[in-house]
């Protein structure tokens, strides 16, 4: 059994602790907020003894921690963080917790514009066509929630942040989309090229069943596809640049190709 230390007490860092609590293991939560009500997030987590560290850690002990699951509000650059790395402690994001315990077929969707707009109608076509959809991510939906809740057949549609993207490690998702990559958050990614890598790096490579799309401007796409799922996906993305495949056309009532 793993100790985790999660940072940021907010709607991510709860759902990582009640995730934590369902598969046994220890953690302690790190918040930067002295008067943090940590009665109220013992409620919501549904454990009363849990160990709270707020504002000044310069006493913890750091090597009690395994792993540290950070919130994508909270950046890498904060003192915490810096701590964390300085003990070579490995972060995860709580995106990345709930991926290793998503046991179906998940789908990536990042891009600076667009995401939230593109997640539900992709995740509407899903839950159309597949025993169990699951929506989740930056759509205000902690993917945390319902990782546990994911079976073989299920599909999951996340919306994906560059805030969340910073703490990936193993996340390649069977089919992602990277919409469009503009100047944003520069304040937190320095630069247009650092934005863009954190996008980029994590949608290179995926596991063996891959359809990336790339959208180059509105209405324009590029896949490569090689996946039971490219029917769905193509009925929102259309034909290709790279190769013409056909969208399949369901119906409604009998769920048929026509």
């Amino acid at each position: 059994m793993s100790r985790y230390l999660i940072v940021g007490a907010g709607r991510s860092g709860i759902n990582a602790a009640q995730l934590l609590i369902k598969v046994g293991e220890d953690f302690i939560i790190y918040d930067g907020n002295e008067n943090f009500d940590t009665a109220a997030a013992c409620e919501k987590i549904g454990r009363d003894n849990i160990e709270f560290i707020l504002g000044d850690f310069s006493g913890f002990d750091f090597s009690r921690v395994d792993i540290c699951v950070v919130s994508p509000g909270v950046s890498l650059e904060t003192p915490i963080m810096k701590a964390v790395k300085e003990h070579n402690i490995p972060i995860w994001g709580e995106v990345e917790l709930a991926y290793r315990h998503d046991k179906g077929t998940v789908i990536g969707i990042t891009g600076t514009n667009g995401k939230t707009t593109t997640t539900s109608l992709t995740y509407d076509i899903m839950k159309r066509h597949v025993k169990k959809a699951l929506l989740v991510g930056n759509i205000e939906i902690p993917y945390t929630g319902y990782a546990l809740e994911s079976n073989r057949d299920s599909v999951t549609v996340a919306e994906i942040s560059s805030f969340q993207l910073e703490t990936m490690v193993t996340f390649k998702p069977h089919v992602t989309a990277i919409l469009n990559i503009t100047p944003d958050h520069l304040d937190r990614h320095k630069t247009l090229e650092l934005h863009r890598d954190k996008r980029i790096d994590n949608q290179e490579s995926g596991r063996e069943r891959l359809l990336r799309a790339q959208l180059q401007r509105p209405g324009s796409a590029r896949i490569r596809q090689d996946t039971a799922l490219q029917g769905h996906i193509l009925q929102l993305f259309g034909r290709t640049r790279e190769r013409s495949v056909p969208a399949r056309r369901y119906d409604d009532n009998k769920r048929k190709r026509r």
